[in-house]
């Protein structure tokens, strides 16, 4: 506190941001992270003044999490809040990845913090941003972090209900996967692609994906995963019949 206060005093505003910090790592440490994430808000509103163009212009400007952001969560105001313990810590790797330029890092930060927002339901936000991730991870050659990022924006516009869009992303999801060798993403992505042919009513479509699922699961031993393919296989054979002009109730 003493630090914070000459800091201001003088008009060293990076020593106040570095104090902000570190009273936000020190309640950290003390499992305080309400204010944690309050003192670490403070410290990336401050580094966005200080650092250089590149550091904290460009990146910070286009990145969701803004001061007040935090501050609502912490008020209770957003009704969506990330839980405080993970949003403390994500604060700390965005602020961290910001300052040191690394950028690999700062994408990884967006994922999670969109993987957060995604979990309290707050889709805008997460694809906002697992947006930022995914043009991270295609700047600095990321393809596996590349897929990742297609696959949580499948997720999110499926749990909007744009079916459409969340098979677009999906169907990058699955490209990349096989081509990095992603065999779990691979199988996720087939679920998901199912789970969207089959809300269009394109039945043919999802029995194939179905089956692509299943015979993944065979091949790498997963007994859950092949016994919800085949019964979601016949769920949408069943349908597909019945959808039939032919079919005789």
């Amino acid at each position: 506190m003493h630090r914070l206060a000459i800091a201001k005093e003088v008009g060293d505003r990076a020593g106040e941001g570095q104090a902000y910090a570190n009273l936000g790592c020190a309640y950290q440490s003390q499992r305080d992270f309400i204010k944690a994430i309050k003192y670490q808000a403070q410290d990336l509103a401050i580094a966005k003044e200080v650092l250089s163009l590149h550091a904290s212009g460009a990146a910070a400007s286009s990145q969701g999490l803004k001061e007040g952001d935090v501050i609502r969560m912490i008020d209770g105001e957003d009704p969506f809040a990330l839980p405080h313990r993970n949003g403390a810590l994500d604060v700390l790797r965005l602020r961290d990845a910001l300052k040191g330029g690394d950028r690999a890092g700062e994408g990884r930060a967006y994922g999670n913090l969109g993987n957060a927002f995604q979990s309290q339901g707050d889709y805008a936000k997460a694809i906002e941003h697992h947006a930022h991730r995914l043009a991270i991870t295609m700047e600095v050659g990321d393809r596996a972090g590349e897929g990742g990022a297609y696959g949580n924006l499948g997720c999110a516009y499926q749990s909007l209900g744009d079916w459409a869009k969340s098979i677009e992303y999906q169907t990058h999801r699955l490209a990349i996967a096989k081509e990095v060798g992603d065999r779990a993403g691979e199988g996720q992505a087939y679920a998901n692609l199912s789970t969207c042919h089959m809300h269009l009513n394109e039945f043919v479509k999802a029995v194939a994906y179905f089956d692509a699922q299943h015979a993944l699961a065979i091949s790498l031993k997963l007994a859950h995963e092949q016994s919800d393919a085949a019964l979601s296989m016949g769920v949408a054979l069943t349908l597909h019949v019945r959808a039939s002009p032919c079919y005789w109730r």
